[in-house]
């Protein structure tokens, strides 16, 4: 690459920014920039959100492409933000000059003023962030329960006014976490790059999270939603391991010849104990995908209810999106547990400064 071509800085679109500018490692440092139109110009879907927050990760060498790649993939993992990948695998350039970026230096630019009112009672007027502006050294990892399990919970007063006013993020919901954890950032992206070396199956794993979440935002021709389950499942397989082996018989009893060892438990029951019963019928999912390419489209589902007023059908497209959205929850806790130990392990070894 010429030294004119090189990019001054990588952008990073995501929910979640430093709130400073922040330290990634000796040469890299993050911050904050203000979104602006331009940016997204080789991003198919346009504007994604509302909530629009850009950090910046600097060129320095021909180094920083694989730390830009990790930081995609751990960022978008860590703060369960597909949008963050899907955003560096199709907008185009990549970087930017740093003359291009306005970097926040003005605080108040996370933030926006929220009134609320119902029948003239003010129920809500508020200054909060617009976008999550975090201090990174204090990053929380949080799990929370799947939209249905938080609609199936009675809601407060000032809950259904925002349900009904402007629609209730999960975050504005008074919910049970069903993980939570602080980290820091720095030494959690360290732990993440050193798997490579220490756990690579789990770092796969990771990344292929990622990836199976972001799936339907790529697709628009093939829309195979057996694709992220049979992912999802994959990787849940291989965090549950086999069943235990039983050793009570190691050899035929009329020839003697040794007999291989088996399971006490067939592995599909193996899940389903690990996992619950709704696994089963995923699981059966995954297998006609890999070993038949299955295809499903939710999406044409839901146009021939809608074309032929097939009403009586709506609560099975229902459940089929509760479960995904089950799953999802549960590959993505199961990963967190698992990323955290790691973590843990490495802090106990290890002051951070």
């Amino acid at each position: 690459m010429a030294i004119e071509e090189i990019p001054n800085s990588y952008l990073i679109l995501t929910s979640t920014v430093p709130y400073d500018p922040y330290r990634l490692d000796d040469r890299h440092t993050i911050r904050a920039v203000k979104a602006e139109k331009w940016m997204f110009h080789g991003f198919s879907f346009g504007i994604p959100h509302g909530y629009l927050a850009i950090m910046s990760l600097p060129y320095v060498d021909e180094q920083s492409y694989d730390v830009w790649r990790d930081v995609v993939m751990f960022h978008s993992f860590v703060c369960d933000d597909p949008e963050t990948y899907h955003y560096s695998e199709v907008a185009y350039p990549k970087g930017h000059e740093d003359s291009q970026l306005k970097f926040v230096t003005d605080k108040t630019y996370f933030y926006e003023r929220i009134r609320l009112t119902s029948g003239g009672e003010v129920l809500k007027d508020e200054r909060q962030l617009r976008v999550n502006a975090f201090d990174f050294d204090q990053l929380p990892l949080l799990v929370y329960p799947t939209t249905r399990e938080i609609l199936d919970k009675p809601l407060s007063r000032e809950e259904e006014a925002i349900l009904q006013c402007e629609g209730m993020l999960i975050s504005e919901s008074k919910v049970e976490l069903e993980f939570s954890a602080t980290i820091q950032y720095r030494k959690a992206f360290q732990v993440f790059r050193e798997l490579k070396v220490r756990d690579k199956m789990l770092y796969d794993q990771m990344r292929l999270y990622v990836f199976a979440k972001s799936i339907k935002a790529f697709t628009e021709v093939y829309r195979n939603y057996n694709c992220s389950i049979a992912f999802y499942i994959s990787i849940l397989e291989a965090l549950a391991g086999e069943p235990p082996k039983c050793n009570a018989v190691t050899a035929c009893p009329e020839c003697k010849r040794p007999l291989p060892p088996h399971h006490k438990r067939s592995i599909e029951q193996w899940l389903v104990d690990t996992y619950g019963p709704w696994f089963k019928n995923l699981r059966g999912i995954r297998q006609k995908f890999f070993h038949k390419s299955d295809y499903f489209d939710i999406g044409d589902v839901i146009y021939e209810i809608q074309y032929s007023k097939d009403e009586h059908r709506w609560p099975e497209v229902s459940k089929f999106k509760d479960e995904v959205e089950l799953l999802e929850k549960i590959t993505r806790k199961s990963l967190i547990k698992a990323f955290f130990a790691h973590y843990q392990k490495d802090c106990r070894h290890h002051v951070t400064v």
